[in-house]
């Protein structure tokens, strides 16, 4: 295993331990605004020994949708202004109308709109900004902004301390996948011994199904100040 690798998987690791508990009453609160588990674990067997009804009444999801259409009526997007009396209004609108076209093209309002509702019924949610081949046959690439679907597929940085994320300095967006799927999506993979693997990285390799994972991250380098000045 190189260093890079190690390290990465340690992050991961990290990311698991610091976001257990949020993860876990995220799900907690899907399963109760779906209607699905609104009864304690232990109660539930009880009643259902006894005979006794179970009765789930749904009250959550009126004012969920509230705040949806609230939300759609008044559209998320990206506003391009200038930052101060130097900037170019001219250079702003023209930045504006890319960014519009970027939203429209990449139906970003799907992904503004999942974000929305899994940040309402779990606490959080994310979209992403990716590259993508404008066809088939072309090199040229457009910027694409997409849905994530399960918001528990990221992973970021448990240290950051803004608010906004800004200072994330690594993450991961992760993905299930079967084996044999894999093994054709990456056929010149390093071989590994799964059984070996599987007890050495349970988060990572199951009987059936490996992890594969977008790794994000800052990488820092050290530069020379430049002095320029008269006589230099």
């Amino acid at each position: 295993m190189t260093d890079a690798t190690k390290t990465a998987r340690d992050r991961f690791d990290l990311c698991l331990e610091a976001e257990q508990d949020n993860r876990a009453r995220a799900e907690e609160a899907d399963k109760f605004s779906a209607g699905l588990e609104q009864w304690p674990e232990q109660l539930r067997k009880e009643r259902e020994t006894d005979g006794r009804p179970c009765l789930v009444m749904d009250e959550t999801n009126q004012y969920i949708n509230q705040i949806k259409n609230d939300q759609r009526q008044n559209k998320v997007a990206i506003k391009v202004r200038p930052v101060d009396d130097k900037g170019d209004k001219k250079v702003a609108e023209m930045m504006q109308g890319i960014v519009r076209h970027i939203e429209d093209t990449s139906g970003a309002e799907i992904a503004y709109d999942t974000a929305f509702e899994h940040a309402l019924r779990g606490g959080y949610g994310y979209w992403r900004i990716l590259t993508d081949y404008c066809y088939d046959d072309s090199f040229d690439q457009e910027i694409r902004i997409t849905r994530i679907r399960d918001r528990f597929s990221v992973h970021l940085d448990p240290n950051r301390q803004e608010p906004d994320g800004s200072d994330t300095q690594y993450g991961f967006i992760t993905e299930w996948m079967p084996r044999d799927n894999f093994k054709s999506a990456y056929p010149d993979a390093d071989p590994v011994s799964w059984e070996e693997y599987k007890s050495d990285s349970p988060d990572w390799v199951t009987d059936d199904s490996v992890r594969i994972a977008d790794y994000f991250f800052f990488r820092e380098e050290a530069a020379e100040e430049s002095m320029s000045g008269p006589g230099q």
